[in-house]
């Protein structure tokens, strides 16, 4: 069908997840020891395989460059181990997916394309070449920002991490992982009926991508729906939880709670009541659904009484969701935050936030927002990293050989745009001390989500007009 095609259904059978990559590290290296090229790698884990020109052209490298990580996300029926399974894809109606995990097309495509190039990079003229593939993007770009300096010397930066073709990603916005830190009170359950609360059904997205669509957090229903029971059943938590992404908007939560037995038939009422309400609330969550069950008492902890308002009061209190707006009818938006996940560790709960702001000041702003709830109740705040924004170039003899190999080929303009997700672009470009840098890539359509998938041929699309581009380099 395709060599990218065929790479990336390879490459798929290898586990992936961010900091497990050592796999595809090595497939890397073994390919380009099979291609005869000489590669490097830092301390971190990048590494970047040299292709010299093969016409002589006297200027500096080409990078190319994507991550090798993935998000692995799967539905709640699905026995797939990201450890050990290879991903299983299915062709439907011209798209690439997974069944019932995520593809991993972000950012696989862009090692399948990095690939194609080593393979074919002798059948196609073209200056010197750097591939670099990153490691633990998903993560908090870790591999951009630990990238040694050394690693690379090509001075323009094609970024193969985008998800919309015929688009040319100049900016993004930047993020701050921030943690919110709660050490509740104890006691032991005084209530006999022990019972799971599953909020499940909903779609999920890209915490950046997908932020300004209607798009439910599973942890915000669960508070909500906390919030709306305590009035006519009183209950003990021993345990709520949900997310496990920062760079995915949560479909999932779950709470353990104590009741007594007499409100065990209130309880379905009122959450199939509330059911309902969601439906109304996010008309595109139709599958959204909340499942009862009893459980086996056992006599453990839960939180005492005050712990309890405190953390249901951080639930609701705690935004989620759009919080400005920089271009409405580009639908390009400034500043947003991802309520992540909620988990306990030993007897702590940690919530997590993924800020992100193409103005850094924003992010500041939001910050306070949620450090001043935590400190109502009590918690701790703490800034995990922090990244800045990627400010464009729109003048960049990068992106003008782009759009002008992008007219000749299809004789229209090519899109140029910021984009709310975050890139590893602007780190990377900032790194190897401010080189040009423009992002593209193929249609991919709900990255970080199991409704993630690929259409086939943009994917070859994208690669010849990758080909051309390069070519095209020897008479600029």
């Amino acid at each position: 069908m395709s060599i990218v095609i065929d790479f990336f259904k390879e490459i798929s059978k290898i586990p992936r997840c961010s900091k497990n990559v050592k796999g595809i590290i090595n497939f890397i290296k073994d390919r380009s020891k099979e291609f005869g090229y000489p590669f490097k790698e830092d301390a971190v884990g990048n590494i970047v395989v040299q292709i010299k020109s093969n016409n002589n052209i006297d200027m500096h490298p080409i990078i190319l460059q994507s991550h090798v990580d993935m998000v692995c996300e799967k539905n709640e029926s699905s026995s797939h181990n990201f450890e050990t399974d290879p991903i299983k894809i299915v062709e439907e109606d011209g798209y690439l997916k997974g069944m019932g995990t995520t593809l991993g097309a972000d950012n696989g495509i862009g090692v399948a394309m990095m690939l194609g190039i080593m393979s074919e990079a002798n059948s196609f003229p073209h200056p010197d070449l750097e591939l670099l593939f990153t490691v633990d993007e998903e993560i908090g770009l870790i591999g951009a920002l630990d990238l040694d300096p050394k690693l690379c010397s090509g001075k323009s930066l094609i970024n193969l991490d985008g998800e919309e073709e015929g688009y040319f990603l100049v900016g993004c916005a930047g993020s701050r992982l921030v943690e919110i830190v709660f050490s509740p009170q104890y006691s032991l359950a005084t209530k006999k009926t022990k019972v799971e609360i599953s909020f499940k059904g909903l779609k999920g997205g890209h915490s950046g991508a997908d932020i300004h669509l209607d798009l439910a957090n599973s942890l915000k229903l669960m508070f909500f729906a906390l919030f709306e029971i305590k009035t006519n059943i009183d209950f003990e938590i021993e345990n709520i939880f949900g997310g496990d992404s920062s760079n995915a908007i949560p479909n999932g939560a779950k709470a353990l709670i104590f009741i007594n037995d007499s409100d065990y038939d209130l309880l379905n009422k009122e959450l199939q009541l509330f059911v309902s309400k969601v439906k109304s609330m996010y008309p595109f969550e139709n599958e959204f659904d909340i499942v009862v069950n009893k459980r086996e008492f056992s006599s453990v902890k839960v939180l005492d009484e005050n712990s309890k308002n405190k953390i249901l009061n951080m639930g609701m209190g705690f935004l989620h969701g759009v919080q400005k707006v920089e271009n409405y009818e580009n639908k390009l938006i400034k500043t947003s935050l991802n309520f992540s996940s909620l988990l306990r560790v030993q007897d702590n709960y940690i919530f997590t936030f993924l800020i992100r702001s193409l103005l850094d000041l924003d992010k500041e702003y939001v910050f306070n927002h949620l450090q001043s709830i935590g400190n109502l109740s009590g918690a701790d705040s703490r800034v995990i990293y922090d990244d800045p924004s990627w400010q464009p170039d729109k003048n960049s003899n990068l992106l003008k050989h782009l759009q002008s190999v992008y007219k000749e080929m299809y004789l229209e303009d090519a899109n140029v745009s910021l984009i709310h997700a975050g890139l590893e672009t602007g780190i990377i470009s900032s790194r190897l001390g401010g080189i040009e840098s423009v992002t593209l890539g193929p249609w991919i359509e709900s990255p970080h989500t199991t409704r993630e998938r690929v259409n086939i041929s943009s994917t070859i699309r994208v690669y010849d007009f990758l080909k051309k581009s390069l070519e095209k380099f020897l008479k600029v």
